[in-house]
């Protein structure tokens, strides 16, 4: 279904509040908000929705508002699983908003750093699933034609970690259109440049004309970055990486299958003459990697964010259903299951918790043992002190010798308790993620949640990253890891 375009509706009783209904911020970024809201627009049609709307500061510059709509008027082109969907936008009271697809998961930037921090890594088939999927919603893109049926000529110009999208459910999307290129337009200047340095084309870093080759280039460096979790061009300033572009060859890629390397060696030719011709080729190659299939893929991706964002998820979904339980209360459960699919268990997960289970709770047998232990016990003590109660009258007083002098004794031994005990063990054996869950309030004010084993990987006030370990070690001043 095609977005609807709503400018025309104007300023209507309530404004934007008319239509959708907040539920929580996810998040801010330098030129909109982003929150989950429920579309009440019409009721047949309820649905959860990420609410994208342009700040203020932001609408009062005429570049941002051309970048805002056209992001909006392309997502709304765009159908295609591996491309964030947009169901709706325009302007109310002059604001203008973008309602998409709603999806829970994380930016593949903050999964690599993730596992950077972790000293994980990603296998080469799970490199190839999530770029492949990557490349075939660029496909879709590049191909996009407009309403009288001429080929746009698209060209994303921002394809980076920070535009792709890893759902909790194993599925990988692409988002974020707004410093897209469309040939048809002439909304960029000669020279001017747009997007992230740290994965550009040479021809788009030094302002040449580019097609969807340049594009090309910028997967080339996720798979570099997946492959190795260091980027492509290392840390430093966008003169520094485009000196870089155009004085010195990309890094050989180590450590990954030959066909991924050449692959890799294809992407990020100097020459775009030299790169695929298009991003469905690319595709077409890297599902050529994954051996076990998209299905099996999807699936180990969905364990990889269980294992390093596995608390953000459980989080995600109980403040999305109690604030439907506010909003909602006769829809929660089935507006809850349609924004949030559900995620198939995975098969090891579950036989890992069964096992662990059975380790945890002892089998009835055990339990009957050692209740025999205990009364055969109790049994032996009796004996055992109706015998020495017979015993006890001739036996000579154990604080005096035989000469008749009392016998200094030890003191008695202190039995420590139990209950002291447990309090000193937990004083300094303390589980972050049990005893000090997130709460809601906290996770609103940050866009998603960091993972509970590493450091902060990410400091939206300085734009700078700080991981434990040296991969991916800084991020260029450029780089916005917000997701929309």
């Amino acid at each position: 279904m095609a977005a609807r375009e709503s400018a025309a509706l104007g300023s209507g009783p309530g404004g934007l509040a008319a239509k959708y209904r907040s539920l929580f911020v996810v998040g801010r970024g330098g030129m909109g908000s982003v929150e989950a809201a429920l579309d009440i627009g019409h009721e047949e049609s309820q649905r959860v929705v990420a609410l994208k709307r342009l700040l203020p500061d932001a609408a009062r510059d005429g570049r941002r508002v051309e970048m805002f709509m056209r992001e909006a008027k392309l997502a709304a082109l765009l159908e295609h699983p591996n491309v964030v969907r947009a169901y709706d936008f325009g302007e109310i009271d002059g604001e203008l908003y973008l309602a998409m697809e709603y999806v829970e998961g994380q930016p593949l930037s903050r999964v690599l750093q993730a596992l950077a921090d972790a000293g994980d890594k990603l296998d080469p088939s799970l490199v190839a699933y999530v770029l492949g999927e990557v490349c075939a919603g660029l496909h879709a893109a590049h191909e996009l034609v407009g309403k009288d049926g001429q080929p746009l000529a698209l060209v994303h110009r921002d394809v980076s970690p920070q535009n792709v999208m890893l759902a909790y459910d194993g599925h990988v999307r692409l988002l974020d259109f707004g410093v897209a290129k469309i040939e048809a337009e002439s909304v960029t200047k000669t020279g001017e440049v747009k997007g992230k340095t740290a994965y550009m084309s040479p021809e788009q870093a030094m302002g040449d004309p580019i097609d969807r080759r340049s594009d090309l280039f910028g997967v080339g460096a996720v798979l570099y970055e997946c492959s190795s979790l260091r980027r492509m061009w290392g840390a430093g300033t966008d003169m520094e990486v485009i000196r870089k572009l155009a004085l010195e060859a990309p890094p050989p890629l180590e450590g990954a299958p030959a066909e991924m390397i050449a692959l890799y060696m294809r992407l990020v030719a100097r020459e775009a003459s030299d790169r695929p011709t298009t991003a469905g080729e690319v595709a077409d190659a890297l599902a050529k990697l994954v051996p076990q299939g998209t299905a099996s893929a999807a699936k180990e991706l969905r364990g990889l964010l269980e294992r390093h964002f596995g608390p953000q998820a459980t989080e995600g979904r109980r403040r999305l259903r109690e604030a439907l339980e506010d909003v909602a209360p006769d829809q929660a459960k089935e507006l809850r299951e349609s924004a949030l699919p559900a995620v198939p268990r995975d098969e090891a997960s579950g036989r890992r918790e069964a096992i662990d289970a059975r380790k945890r709770a002892p089998k009835a047998g055990a339990w009957l043992a050692i209740a025999g232990l205990v009364v055969a016990g109790v049994v032996a003590w009796r004996l055992v002190a109706r015998d020495t109660d017979k015993v006890e009258a001739s036996a000579p007083d154990p604080s005096v010798s035989a000469s008749g002098a009392p016998v200094a004794s030890a003191p008695p031994v202190e039995r420590a308790s139990p209950t002291a005990s447990a309090s000193a063990t937990s004083a300094t054996s303390v589980n972050p993620v049990a005893s000090a869950p997130p709460s809601a309030s906290a996770i609103a004010r940050a866009p998603i949640a960091r993972p509970v084993t590493s450091a902060p990987a990410i400091s939206a006030s300085s734009k700078t990253m700080t991981p434990a370990a040296p991969a991916i070690s800084a991020k260029p001043p450029d780089l916005d890891d917000h997701p929309f």
